[in-house]
């Protein structure tokens, strides 16, 4: 089955929305315990968990990611032909010089004699990526790859990307050479019990 691609998916205008948000949350350090692991800088890289928006009042923001979130459930459940999905987790990254994603599949490892084995996210069944900005303009590397399908996919603005997150769909994200990546990252279960709390 291929890579469910989709241009135009949010407006310009929404992506830059969502990077100010961002920005905003991004930029001060978390101001209680509860907050702690919500929010997670590391040398290269920034990653948000939606919910912290809903702590830091950011209601416009939740709101929209609130959409997304829905609309990006539906084009999955409609091109991959797979029901009763829901919202396991949404994060928002971005990615900075340097940073990259080594090849993995989001469902599953190599075990050491080569087997694919359940992984510490076995529940995972989609992967929904939601792309603010874009390769080559506002920043160099960044390329989505699927090495065993032979596959690039060199983000855009406002671009909806989805595929399962078994091995076969193993991916990688290559360097950031410069300037910051920006994309929402929305998984999606089968199992209920998974879903993440919004509401």
């Amino acid at each position: 089955m291929p890579v469910l691609i989709k241009p135009d998916f949010l407006s310009l205008d929404s992506c830059d929305e969502l990077i100010r948000g961002f920005q905003r949350l991004g930029s001060a350090p978390p101001r209680c315990s509860e907050c702690s692991g919500s929010l997670r800088q590391q040398p290269n890289r920034t990653e948000i968990a939606a919910g912290l928006f809903k702590r830091g009042r950011m209601n416009d923001v939740l709101k929209r990611l609130s959409d997304i979130r829905a609309a990006a459930l539906d084009e999955v459940e409609a091109f991959f032909d797979a029901t009763a999905l829901a919202v396991e987790f949404t994060l928002l990254t971005e990615m900075r010089a340097g940073d990259a994603h080594p090849r993995h599949a989001d469902n599953e490892r190599q075990s050491d004699n080569g087997q694919w084995v359940p992984n510490h996210t076995p529940w995972r069944a989609y992967a929904a990526m939601v792309y603010l900005n874009t390769s080559g303009a506002d920043y160099e590397g960044g390329v989505l790859r699927f090495p065993a399908r032979g596959e690039e996919v060199f983000p855009r603005a406002g671009e909806l990307v989805c595929f399962p997150c078994g091995h076969e769909y193993e991916h990688e994200v290559t360097p950031i050479q410069s300037g910051c990546r920006y994309s929402i990252s929305i998984w999606l279960t089968q199992d209920r019990g998974r879903a993440e709390r919004w509401a």
